[in-house]
């Protein structure tokens, strides 16, 4: 299947109560909608989460940028800003 060079990919972000790391999570989710509007980011809390878990999600926090996992726990804010700005799958 062909990606769509134009298409936004989501920045998914999994996240579960008694995290330590996930409150750092909800933060960097806030600092990319600000600095990154066009950013599509979803937090996902597990614990209401009813849906299907994505393949290899082992832990919390867990970042996905479509369909790959970009950082298993909390990157640094300019790791996270080049894997947004330089995915392979992005146009």
């Amino acid at each position: 299947m062909n990606v769509n060079r134009t298409e936004v990919l989501v920045l998914r972000i999994y996240v579960s109560p008694g995290c330590a790391g996930c409150r750092t999570a909800e933060e960097l989710a806030d600092t990319v909608r600000r600095v990154r509007p066009a950013q599509p980011v979803e937090l996902i809390d597990l614990a209401e989460h009813d849906g299907p878990m994505p393949e290899g999600l082992v832990g919390t926090p867990t970042y996905r940028l479509g369909k790959t996992t970009i950082a298993l726990g909390n990157p640094s804010l300019p790791e996270l800003l080049h894997h947004l700005d330089n995915h392979p799958d992005r146009g």
